[in-house]
């Protein structure tokens, strides 16, 4: 009986042992499973908030780019404005009617997308073509220009970041090239590169140390201006998804003198859907 007993008793305390791990057992799975419920709400309303601070930016980003490129619009309209008036004066009515045309034509395009982040590239060739036009009527033939389109880009139906390119090739024309006392030559290329446009503009001007040393004696504000403005607009556009947007300038040199500027822009191909 004592044997009995005790056998008894120690099926008892092994019995009891057993329910006191299974009860800490599914304590610890319940507590798992509550940590792991509560990581995963954690990661989920953390995600949302990083989605929409992203968003957040994003809209920050373009609204930004937008002010960016409003800044711009002015510098070439005023000259423009400048060289009708100049027409005018000197009593020189058709180079007038013709100069006023060309400007309604780039206002038109300015208007449709001054608003908006990105363009067509076929427009952005067309803005660009007509504001040297312009600037030619303007300068009276002291530069030539010539603008060559990848062929490879001349099918595509792209959209590209609108007023990028035309600040460029305006501190090329009047920091560059105006002024000179020979004719100034500009190059404007856009080329197919990866899913991007790889555009091209190259003066052969005064060179940025000579056109530094006049802008400061003068103004000192429109070179600053739009060059300061391109690189945040390539910040942002950066933000915003597209890393590979860059732009770089260098100078151009000739037996070891200044010869000119090239300055290289990669656009990439901006889709809709994210905007």
């Amino acid at each position: 009986d004592r044997d009995y007993q005790i056998k008894r008793l120690q099926l008892e305390e092994a019995a009891k042992a057993e329910a006191y791990d299974s009860r800490n057992r599914r304590f610890f799975q319940y507590l798992f499973l509550g940590l792991l419920g509560l990581i995963g709400i954690f990661a989920i309303v953390r995600q949302r908030h990083l989605t929409k601070l992203a968003d957040q930016q994003k809209v920050i980003a373009e609204t930004k780019l937008q002010v960016l490129q409003s800044q711009m619009n002015p510098h070439f309209i005023y000259n423009a404005m400048s060289g009708i008036q100049n027409y005018i004066l000197k009593s020189e009515k058709i180079e007038a009617y013709s100069y006023l045309g060309k400007f309604a034509a780039l206002l038109r395009l300015i208007t449709k997308y001054s608003a908006n982040i990105y363009i067509e590239l076929e427009e952005e060739v067309k803005l660009i073509t007509t504001y040297l036009e312009l600037e030619k009527l303007r300068f009276r033939d002291q530069f030539e220009y010539e603008f060559e389109v990848g062929e490879d880009l001349l099918d595509k139906n792209v959209d590209v970041p609108s007023m990028m390119i035309q600040p460029v090739v305006e501190n090329a024309l009047i920091h560059g090239l105006s002024g000179l006392d020979r004719q100034g030559r500009l190059l404007v290329k856009l080329r197919h590169h990866e899913n991007e446009v790889k555009c091209i503009i190259e003066d052969n001007g005064r060179g940025r140390e000579a056109a530094g040393k006049i802008s400061r004696k003068q103004s000192g504000q429109h070179l600053s201006i739009a060059s300061v403005n391109i690189q945040q607009r390539i910040e942002f556009l950066r933000k915003i998804g597209y890393e590979k947007a860059e732009v770089s300038i260098e100078d151009l040199f000739l037996s070891g003198r200044p010869a000119g500027t090239r300055a290289t822009i990669y656009l990439p191909f901006m889709t809709k859907e994210n905007f």
